[in-house]
């Protein structure tokens, strides 16, 4: 059996008849190589002592029985964890002056799977008051709506396609493109 706990602390035990985990345990699981080594196991976590949050995701192919192994460092506060392959998140943050951003939406996906003893990928700088794992699809909704809503200035589209055809049709013929060297051939033939 596998016992992931809160600090980040995993151990692979042999099934006993009675055992005492502990009131702190993120996540269990039957600890086969099959199984666990397609199981991807993602962490976000901040440490205690600086602000910021990481991500590390990895997958747990080779172990001993009965040892301890710490996925993140002993200072580390785990905000989150999914052993899903793709879900996106979001991190508030502490307010600041002089910044707009108060959250931010991130796509697992877009963080690679890495060795189990590597470190985390630093995802901000700034401090963390909440995380929120976003189910997929909202999120695919969220992008679809992003990338088929209209412009916030649609009219001063408009008006910059007009100026910019009005000077297309004002430019004369051998202006355009190639016919630059081809009106400097024709005016020096002219003057010699």
């Amino acid at each position: 059996i596998l016992i992931l706990r809160n600090n980040g602390i995993y151990t692979i035990i042999p099934l006993p008849d009675k055992f005492f985990a502990g009131q702190k345990i993120l996540w269990t699981a039957i600890a086969t190589k099959e199984s666990l080594s397609k199981t991807t196991i993602t962490l976000i976590y901040s440490l205690s002592n600086e602000n910021g949050a990481y991500i590390k995701r990895t997958i747990i192919d080779s172990w001993l029985t009965g040892r301890d192994y710490s996925l993140v460092p002993e200072t580390a506060v785990i905000l989150g964890f999914s052993t899903e392959n793709e879900f996106d998140f979001k991190l508030e943050y502490k307010p600041k002056s002089r910044s707009k951003k108060t959250s931010e939406v991130f796509h697992v996906k877009q963080y690679a799977v890495r060795n189990r003893a590597a470190q985390g990928i630093k995802l901000t700088d700034r401090e963390v008051i909440k995380f929120e794992m976003l189910s997929s699809q909202k999120s695919e909704t969220k992008r679809e709506q992003k990338e088929l809503a209209p412009s916030k200035s649609p009219v001063s589209k408009k008006k910059t396609n007009k100026k910019a055809k009005e000077k297309k049709e004002t430019a004369p013929s051998e202006l355009t493109s190639g016919g630059l060297l081809k009106a400097a051939i024709q005016k020096q033939k002219k003057e010699t």
